[in-house]
Parts: C-alpha cells; structure tokens; sequence
C-alpha cells in the first residue's frame, strides 16, 4: 500500500463492537433484576402469608412464601425472567401467575390481580406479546 494510504472499515459496520456486547449484556441484566424486583414487590403485595408454586421443566418444582424470600435476600432457584427455560409461578390454584417461555422471549401475566399489578407496571418499559389481548 502506498504510504499515507490505509483503508478502513468503519465501526458502525462491525458486527463485533466490543461495546455492543457489553451494552447488550449490561441492558439483559438491568432488565432482569427490574423484572425480578416488579414480580417479587407484586408476589408479596398479593400473597399475604400463602405460598407460591415455582415450576421449572428440568427440575423438581417447590412451594415458597414470597415474604420468606424477600427476607432472605437470596436468588431465584426458578427465576420470572425467561432466560433460557420455561418458569412457571403460581398459586396453588391457578388463580394467576406467570409463565417464562424461552423461545418467545416472552414473559405471560395471567390471573385479574396479577394482570392489574405486575402487568400494567410491566407495559409502562415493555412491549405488549403481538398475541396478547
């Protein structure tokens, strides 16, 4: 090459932008702890002291008390957020609840109550599943 003469590519062409990693990953997190934070809040507010049924396809599902957890500042055994298997949280009678579904990268709210609370909060940041009422 002729001296003086270098051809570059753009950065707005590269597919590997070490930013563009690192801000979708940090967006994915933020995400998950806000929608974490929300159901958690919610899971409370509407339980009083009855248990939740988690249910996650690869391991054995379990009852919790929400209160009991928002305590115990621990993790999420069987997460809201969908990120990468099918999470079920509900009540042990199916009155509402969620449903994570990987695939679809969607998370559904079912159940009046649920729907009134953790759903609205949800669609004021996120949008509305293309096959949701």
């Amino acid at each position: 090459m002729a001296e003086g003469k270098e051809i570059c590519r753009p950065q707005t062409l590269s597919t590997s932008h070490p930013g563009t990693k690192q801000r979708h990953a940090t967006r994915f997190a933020a995400a998950e702890a806000a929608i974490t934070a929300a159901a958690l809040r919610n899971f409370v507010w509407l339980t009083d002291e009855e248990e939740l049924i988690a249910l996650d396809w690869q391991h054995t599902p379990y009852r919790y008390s929400p209160a009991k957890h928002a305590l115990a500042d621990v993790g999420w055994p069987v997460p809201v957020f969908p990120n990468g298997d099918y999470y079920v949280h509900t009540t042990s009678d199916l009155r509402w609840g969620t449903f994570a579904h990987p695939w679809q990268q969607s998370l559904t709210v079912w159940g009046e109550e649920l729907v009134r609370t953790l759903g609205a909060e949800l669609l004021t940041w996120l949008p509305r599943h293309a096959q949701s009422p």
